[in-house]
């Protein structure tokens, strides 16, 4: 039995992390028996956690003096800073704090897709401390914005300069818009970056420097819908998605830009791609909302790859055995359509969940599974969706 007692955090309903969460907190209760779980942002009561999952509250955690590990599993980042900041000189996943706190900051990471050539959409950030600020006269204010965003073409995506969960992202047609917009937000700091319509994707990062591996990619929408957080949708991990964008050139990059920063943990990097190019959005330095779905196409649990991190056991599978399997991710009515089909997959799909989630105050039924590559294509094909006929092109699904 190992000695050193874990405090795993939790912000956001466990449900939405269900079951590669529990897994992962089994694992840990087994090894380290005095190891603590403390959600946040959420009633206790409301965990689907068994009662030996030791719930308890911030405070009783400040003061235990044994706890020699923290793991967030918290989101957005600002919740996960919040954790690996909790208490002053115990070892944190992810971390290092600077590195999470840099990679936190857009304007930060997007100089850093700059310094290693990796293409990101063209961008600029109003810094509204000196553009609204006292060192500029009234008059100079309003002008000097515009000029300094004006070498991008419209539509363009506003994005506050903090805040990872898509909220206040507007896409902005034309210059009136452009101008309204900004006089009603005149102290946040924002981000103006060039709209490209395209696919959405994703694909998480797990491990430490010089030993990272790479989860299956993730289809999670079209740019032109823009954000949305009800899961009514279809989402896709596929280790065949993107494979013409994202080259191992540009993976390359991404573990160069990570071992710079001396990143342990997991990571969401963020995409867009159209036929023939790829634009990298951010990087979040958490678990993610596709953390479940890349666990269930690899079979690699990221949740129980920050316990490893943590114990300093992790060694990052080979590649080959990520790229075996397959998953779905199924929001509201399309579960409801699809998972007749997914059982008449039997044994060779497995259903990880399938329960109801709260995302924004909204309710919808979400089902994860995951299964042997051509059986999950076999759910897709049998499908009528939007975004499927993408898909089924770039896997060239017969």
């Amino acid at each position: 039995m190992s000695d050193f007692p874990v405090l795993c955090i939790r912000s956001l309903d466990i449900s939405q992390a269900s079951p590669f969460l529990e897994m992962a907190w089994e694992t840990i209760k087994s090894k380290h028996s005095d190891s603590r779980l403390l959600l946040k942002d959420q009633p206790h009561s409301s965990s689907p956690m068994r009662p030996d999952a030791a719930i308890d509250d911030a405070q009783s955690e400040l003061q235990s003096a044994s706890v020699s590990h923290v793991i967030s599993w918290s989101i957005p980042n600002e919740r996960t800073i919040e954790d690996i900041t909790l208490l002053e000189g115990v070892s944190a996943v992810p971390g290092p704090i600077n590195a999470v706190y840099k990679l936190s900051d857009k304007r930060a990471t997007k100089m850093l897709f700059e310094q290693f050539a990796l293409p990101t959409p063209r961008w600029e950030l109003l810094d509204r401390e000196f553009t609204h600020g006292e060192l500029l006269k009234p008059g100079c204010r309003d002008k000097l914005e515009h000029e300094l965003v004006s070498h991008i073409a419209f539509p363009v995506i506003l994005k506050p300069l903090w805040d990872c969960m898509g909220h206040g992202i507007e896409i902005i047609s034309n210059k009136d818009q452009l101008i309204k917009t900004l006089s009603q937000n005149q102290r946040k700091n924002i981000l103006i970056e060039s709209f490209i319509d395209g696919a959405l994707g994703c694909i998480e990062i797990v491990g430490t420097p010089g030993n990272y591996f790479f989860q299956p990619p993730c289809y999670t929408g079209q740019s032109s819908q823009g954000v949305r957080s009800d899961f009514d949708t279809i989402r896709v991990c596929h280790p065949g998605l993107f494979s013409k964008q994202l080259t191992g050139e540009v993976q390359t990059k991404l573990i160069l830009l990570l071992n710079h920063l001396g990143f342990s943990g997991v990571c969401c990097v963020d995409f867009i791609v159209t036929e023939d190019s790829l634009y990298l959005l951010e990087i979040n330095p958490r678990i993610s909302g596709i953390s479940c779905l890349g666990s269930a196409a690899s079979g690699v649990n990221s949740f129980e790859s920050t316990y490893l991190i943590s114990a300093g056991r992790w060694q990052a599978p080979l590649p080959y055995q990520s790229r075996q399997g397959a998953a779905l991710q199924l929001g509201g009515k399309y579960a409801d359509e699809i998972s007749p089909v997914i059982r008449d997959e039997g044994n060779n799909v497995t259903v990880y969940r399938d329960n109801v989630i709260t995302v924004d105050e909204k309710q919808s039924r979400n089902m994860i599974a995951g299964g042997t590559i051509s059986s999950i294509e076999n759910v897709l094909q049998s499908v009528q969706h939007s975004s499927l006929s993408f898909i089924a092109s770039m896997l060239r699904m017969a």
